[in-house]
C-alpha cells in the first residue's frame, strides 16, 4: 500500500480557483498600500503584498472575499489576543472598505512549512537538530496560543510560516475559538463542540464527533502538530484521516493499545525500514499521536520532552518562495471530507 503523501496542499472541496476580482482593490487601507501583487488566494479570498506608507515597511493584505467577509471579526478577535508572540505572525491592523474586509499581517517571505515537509517526501532529511530548532518555534507558538486562552483548530503545514531569519510564524486564526473567562479572568477551558480543521491533520476526537458530542481542542491542537512534526520529519502523513474510513486508522489503533510506539508501527503497515531518527523524537511523536485522548501528551509534556531540550542550532536558512504570505486554504466544514 502506498504512503499518503505530501504532494498538494490540501482543500477545501468547495475552493475556487478563480483569480477573477469580485471587487474593485482600494489603493489603500489606512496607512497600508496595496500592491495588486498576489502573493496567495484560496477559499476565504486573497493575500497582496502591500507595504506601510509611514515606515515603507512590507506588509501581506489579506482581502477576505464575498461571504467571508463577515466572518472577519471572528478571525481578528482571536488574533488580537495572541499577537506580540516571536512565534506568532503579527497582526498589524484591519479595516473595513466598501463592504470589504482586510486584515494586515507581518510578512514572512520564508513560505509555508508545506514547503520544507515537501523536501522530506522528495528523500531529503533536514539535519534532526533543524527539525527539532522548527519544532521549538511551533510548540512555543502554540503553547503561547493555549496561554492565552485560545485554541487554533486548524494546526496545519500551510498555516506554520518562516521569516527571513527561519522563524516559525503560526498564522491564520479563522477557525480559533476563544475560551470564557471566570471571575478571576481564567480561561474556562471547556469542551467545544464545533468541528473543524483540515483533513490529514484533524485528531480522531474531532471526526468522530457528531450531534450533540463535544471534545477538548487543545488536545486536538496537539494530535495536529504531532500530524505536522511527523510530516516534516518523513514527508508523507501518518494517516489520510484519522478515522476508521482509513485502513491504517484501526492497525494504529490496535497497536498503541497493545503498547506498541506508533511510528515503528506505521512503517511496519508499509513493510518500510524507519529511518534513523533518535529515540526522543520517536517518542515525542509516540506521545502526541495517541489516539485514546486520556493518553495523548499536553503541551506542558510536549515542551519538556528531552528531544526539545537539545542545544537550538542556527535558524533555518530559508529562500524566498512561491508560497509566501498567509495560507487560504481551511477545510472549515468537516462533513466535505467525506467521513
Amino acid at each position: 500500500m502506498p504512503f499518503t503523501f505530501i504532494c498538494s496542499k490540501q482543500r477545501r472541496t468547495s475552493d475556487s480557483d478563480d483569480d477573477t476580482p469580485t471587487d474593485p482593490l482600494p489603493p489603500r487601507v489606512g496607512r497600508f498600500v496595496l500592491s495588486g501583487i498576489v502573493l496567495g488566494s484560496g477559499a476565504t479570498g486573497r493575500v497582496y503584498l502591500g507595504f506601510d506608507a509611514d515606515t515603507g515597511q512590507e506588509v501581506a493584505i489579506k482581502q477576505l472575499k464575498g461571504e467571508r467577509s463577515r466572518e472577519a471579526p471572528a478571525e481578528v478577535a482571536p488574533h488580537q489576543i495572541v499577537s506580540g508572540h516571536t512565534n506568532v505572525a503579527s497582526l498589524l491592523g484591519h479595516y473595513f472598505f466598501r463592504g470589504q474586509h482586510f486584515i494586515v499581517l507581518e510578512l514572512c517571505r520564508g513560505g509555508d512549512l508545506f514547503s520544507v515537509a515537501m523536501t522530506a517526501a522528495e528523500g531529503v532529511s533536514m539535519p534532526e537538530d533543524q527539525l527539532a530548532s522548527l519544532m521549538r518555534g511551533m510548540s512555543d507558538g502554540l503553547a503561547h496560543v493555549h496561554a492565552c486562552g485560545v485554541v487554533h483548530r486548524d494546526m496545519k503545514l500551510e498555516n506554520l510560516l518562516l521569516d527571513d531569519s527561519g522563524s516559525v510564524k503560526l498564522c491564520d486564526f479563522g477557525l480559533a475559538h476563544v475560551f470564557r473567562r471566570d471571575s478571576n479572568g481564567q480561561p474556562l477551558k471547556e469542551a467545544i463542540k464545533r468541528r473543524s480543521g483540515t483533513k490529514s491533520y484533524t485528531a480522531p476526537e474531532v471526526l468522530a464527533t457528531s450531534g450533540d458530542g463535544f471534545y477538548f481542542a487543545e488536545a486536538a491542537d496537539v494530535w495536529s502538530l504531532g500530524v505536522c512534526l511527523f510530516s516534516l520529519a518523513f514527508g508523507f502523513f501518518p494517516l489520510d484521516v484519522a478515522h476508521p474510513a482509513d485502513w491504517r486508522f484501526g492497525a494504529i489503533r490496535e497497536a498503541q493499545a497493545a503498547g506498541q510506539p506508533t511510528v515503528p508501527a506505521i512503517f511496519a503497515l508499509y513493510q518500510q525500514r524507519l529511518p534513523p531518527w533518535s529515540a526522543e523524537l520517536l517518542k515525542l511523536l509516540d506521545g502526541m499521536l495517541q489516539i485514546e485522548v486520556s493518553k495523548r501528551w499536553t503541551m506542558r509534556q510536549v515542551m519538556s520532552s528531552r528531544w526539545l531540550q537539545q542545544p537550538p542550532p542556527p535558524p533555518l536558512k530559508t529562500t524566498k518562495s512561491g508560497r509566501q504570505g498567509t495560507s487560504l486554504t481551511s477545510v472549515i466544514d468537516m462533513d466535505l471530507i467525506g467521513v
